[in-house]
C-alpha cells in the first residue's frame, strides 16, 4: 500500500483528503448494484478492514522501536490525516506463471520419454495454423508467432 499522511501545502496547512477517498471510506457510494459500485464497495471494505489496520499496526510497531511520542499515523484518532491511499498487489514470476510452466515441463517430459515413442504412433495432426506475425519482425531471432 502507498499512503499519503499529514501532507501540508507551502504554507504549512494540512491538505484535505481526496474527495474520492472520503467518499470511499465514508461509504458515500452510489446506490445500486452495478459492477462499478460493487468494485468500490469491495475496495472500501478492503481499505477499512485490511489496509488501514495494517498501516496502524505498522506505525505502532515503528513507534515501539523508535523514540516517538505517538505513532506517525493513527487512523482511529485522526482519520483526516490520511489524504491518499493506494493498494496494489505484486506477484512473483513463480506465482504468476508457475503452474503453466509445470504443465509445460510435465508435457515435455512425457513426449520426450522413451515410453512416448514417436509422433507417428499417436495420430497427431495439425487442424489449423493461424499466422500471427505482427510485431515479430523486430525479433532478433526472426521468430514467427503461430
Amino acid at each position: 500500500a502507498l499512503a499519503v499522511v499529514n501532507a501540508v501545502d507551502e504554507n504549512g496547512k494540512l491538505l484535505s483528503p481526496t474527495k474520492g477517498l472520503i467518499d470511499l471510506l465514508e461509504q458515500r457510494l452510489k446506490s445500486g448494484s452495478t459492477p462499478s459500485t460493487m468494485k468500490h464497495a469491495e475496495r472500501a471494505h478492503r481499505f477499512k478492514n485490511v489496509v488501514i489496520p495494517s498501516l496502524n499496526r505498522a506505525t505502532n510497531a515503528t513507534m515501539n522501536n523508535a523514540t516517538l511520542d505517538r505513532p506517525w499515523f493513527d487512523y482511529d484518532s485522526d482519520p483526516r490525516s490520511l489524504q491518499l491511499l493506494f493498494d496494489f498487489h505484486t506477484v512473483s514470476e513463480s506465482s504468476q506463471i508457475g503452474t503453466t510452466r509445470l504443465v509445460r515441463d510435465a508435457t515435455l517430459r512425457q513426449v520426450n520419454s522413451d515410453a512416448w515413442g514417436g509422433w507417428s504412433e499417436h495420430n497427431v495432426r495439425v487442424i489449423k495454423i493461424d499466422e500471427k506475425s505482427e510485431g515479430c519482425d523486430a525479433s532478433p531471432n526472426g521468430l514467427i508467432a503461430r
